[in-house]
């Protein structure tokens, strides 16, 4: 079943300009990924709810190691892991933040343990695991709270 979802946004008046203050804004790009799976959530498009959290979530945690400006840390950090031949994924990005002391161990778990269940949804998706596009309601909720 398809469900059809039908709304009107107001026209944008395009004359006016953009404020400047909102130019010189950064975009916080796990915002926006969240924000679209809320957004995504609203209209029933469950597979982008998915995708856009597990996104949110994984932008999140790159943006905790720039905004601490530890991006050259986090390089001989990888490299390190690299000459151990232990390639760095989200886990190992928060085990940096939680060495560092950017977040404490129970910030971490609560980051390991809700990209835990992203990360299976996601997967399932990107592997094509899934035998159509329409996916249940109950995994986009649950990849929302998450």
């Amino acid at each position: 079943m398809i469900i059809s979802t039908n709304y009107s946004l107001k026209k944008i008046n395009k004359q006016k300009k953009l404020n400047i203050h909102m130019l010189k804004k950064e975009t916080l790009i796990w915002r926006y990924y969240f924000n679209k799976a809320k957004h995504s959530y609203g209209i029933y498009d469950n597979l982008d709810v998915i995708l856009s959290s597990a996104i949110s979530i994984e932008s999140y945690v790159i943006n905790l190691i720039y905004s601490n400006k530890l991006a050259e840390k986090f390089e001989e950090y990888k490299e390190n892991a690299k000459k151990t031949h232990k390639p760095l994924g989200f886990f190992g990005e928060t085990k940096f933040l939680q060495e560092i002391g950017i977040i404490n161990k129970e910030k971490e778990k609560i980051l390991n343990t809700c990209f835990g269940v992203l990360k299976d949804n996601r997967n399932k998706i990107i592997h094509g695991e899934i035998d159509n596009t329409i996916i249940s309601r109950k995994y986009a909720e649950k990849s929302l709270q998450k």
